[in-house]
């Protein structure tokens, strides 16, 4: 048996490989090659978003061997997989379950559609439009956000807090060649509130496992504070049963018969839930390995499994300790002169593993986004708030000393 695996995130070609699968990897061009232990057969394409490059590369192998899955472990990839199993029969989700994870206007018209609360949204036709939107906002004291239909994360996502910076935003649109901008963009009203992110494992309808975290700080403001990372809540969060009852709503408003879901959501200042976003795939970051310090559930090997229709069992844990991580900062451009010591980090209450991405003597640019960072610190406390004061001061005391040249 062979799983086509459209991405290169190694966890995944790994946990295909311990579950005796062979992979056909198929990476986009602007990224590395995996190593070659994770899998038996490689292409690199164009546009991994372009369902007739891969298909054409795709096609050989599935005339000719046995596929029992096709895997989209980023957003990317996640409409050609659809794709590529609606038209070879290949059993998974299908394009139109596929688009209403991946496209944002989409997600939001099911939302709508199934009750789930939403923020205002505006899918940008005109630009005169856009322009109406926002200054009604304002007018009412209100913010916006502006971001790709078929985005990912904070990229090119941009909160609006003034007419100018909405033309800032318009002359990106109009000008960003890449993917991102393709599909065109929406404006939002601005959720006031906390943001948290929801995994959990779905298969044959029922929601298997659940992992609910708070953020440390909103990730749209990435930019100004540079601080990403989050805390697990326990049961006994005020929150959870809220969030818990939210996401199964969610999960079937979206029809989601199987997959491991990475669902962002806010509460808003009334301290009712507002979607944000749900991805049919792990989360990003440290999330995964966040979990499998406090559950010992290793998420990549059960998308692997669920996606491929092998039956999951996990038995229900109640945490008697929140785990989260945060991650160290890369604050601005320049050679890397000196990384606080790991040792000197872990000596810190609550701290358990510290990791570095980036090395002294290393040229580094500032980070844009929320994945970029120098490493990562994970943690460990009796409760969430704790748990997030211990974190927060951490990261602030990991910044790397970066010298600009300047």
């Amino acid at each position: 048996m062979y799983s086509i695996c459209l991405g290169r995130r190694e966890e995944v070609l790994k946990a295909l490989k311990s579950n005796n699968i062979g992979v056909i990897a198929i990476v986009d061009r602007r990224y590395p090659r995996p190593s070659s232990k994770f899998y038996n057969y490689f292409h690199h394409v164009d546009d991994i978003s372009d369902f007739e490059i891969v298909r054409a590369v795709c096609e050989p192998y599935i005339k000719n061997l046995n596929i029992c899955s096709v895997i989209a472990p980023g957003e990317s990839s996640i409409l050609t997989a659809g794709q590529l199993r609606d038209t070879y029969g290949i059993q998974g989700r299908g394009y139109k379950i596929s688009l209403s994870l991946r496209n944002k206007f989409e997600m939001y018209k099911v939302a709508r559609k199934n009750n789930i609360p939403v923020a205002d949204t505006l899918f940008v036709s005109l630009l005169e439009d856009a322009e109406m939107f926002i200054r009604t906002k304002l007018k009412q004291g209100k913010t916006c956000i502006a971001k790709p239909v078929s985005g990912f994360g904070t990229s090119n996502v941009m909160k609006i807090t003034s007419i100018n910076d909405w033309y800032q935003y318009k002359y990106l649109y109009l000008t960003d060649k890449t993917f991102f901008m393709r599909d065109g963009v929406i404006l939002q009203e601005f959720v006031e509130g906390a943001e948290y992110h929801i995994d959990a494992v779905i298969q044959n309808s029922k929601i298997q496992f659940i992992s609910i975290s708070r953020y440390l700080k909103n990730n749209l403001g990435f930019n100004s504070h540079k601080m990403v990372g989050s805390v697990m809540l326990l049961e006994s969060d005020l929150e959870y049963s809220v969030l818990k009852k939210f996401n199964e709503d969610v999960v079937q408003a979206f029809g989601i018969c199987h997959g491991v879901i990475h669902h962002e959501c806010f509460l808003n200042e009334l301290g009712n839930p507002i979607l944000g976003e749900v991805a049919i795939r792990p989360g990003g970051n440290y999330i995964p390995e966040m979990i499998e310090n406090a559950t010992n559930i290793n998420l990549y090997d059960i998308f692997v499994k669920v996606e491929n229709q092998i039956p999951v069992a996990i038995h229900h844990q109640k945490l008697n300790e929140s785990h989260g991580y945060v991650h160290i900062p890369i604050h601005r451009t320049g050679n890397v002169k000196k990384l606080v010591p790991s040792d000197d980090l872990l000596k810190l209450e609550g701290i358990i593993d510290v990791r570095y991405e980036i090395s002294e003597g290393q040229d580094v640019s500032e980070a844009r986004y929320s994945f970029q960072r120098a490493g990562v610190i994970l943690g460990k406390a009796k409760s969430s708030t704790e748990l997030q004061k211990i974190l927060k001061k951490a990261c602030l005391l990991s910044y790397p000393i970066i010298e600009s040249e300047e």
